[in-house]
């Protein structure tokens, strides 16, 4: 498999697999998985020149992990490079972040998080702006799950 696929996506974060990341197996414990995402949708924020924090922050606004689906395809082991990449679609209160992780050319996981955006002063589910669309580069999706 080429990498071009990778290029559909708007961030790519390289991260290498640490020994304490991998099961008696010698793969990576499939829940790390997850953690790799949020660390790299953390890198995505810093990458508009905010950080998550100071978003939250700023804006007034959380978001709330609301679903998540991976699917497994091989297994990572300790000291392989990953690159996760990530593209964001929003409808109304939803961002919809679409992840696949790869090894080399090899796409290894793919998956779908789903964030609830939430006031972080009256704690109610709000409608995700138009400009923070734009901050975000996130595009309008029809709000449906693509997996």
């Amino acid at each position: 498999m080429n990498n071009s696929k990778k290029n559909q996506f708007e961030f790519i974060y390289s991260l290498r697999v640490r020994y304490s990341e991998v099961d008696l197996q010698g793969l990576v414990f499939n829940a790390n998985y997850l953690n790799y995402i949020d660390v790299a949708i953390g890198e995505y924020f810093r990458s508009k020149n905010i950080s998550y924090k100071d978003f939250v922050k700023q804006y007034s606004i959380d978001f709330h992990v609301i679903k998540s689906v991976l699917e497994y395809k091989y297994g990572a082991q300790y000291d392989d490079e990953l690159d996760i990449c990530i593209r964001g679609e929003y409808q109304r209160s939803k961002i919809f972040w679409f992840i696949e992780i790869y090894r080399s050319n090899t796409l290894i996981c793919s998956g779908e998080l789903v964030y609830l955006a939430i006031d972080t002063e009256k704690k109610k589910v709000i409608k995700i702006k138009p400009e923070i669309a734009n901050m975000l580069n996130i595009t309008r999706c029809g709000g449906y799950s693509l997996l």
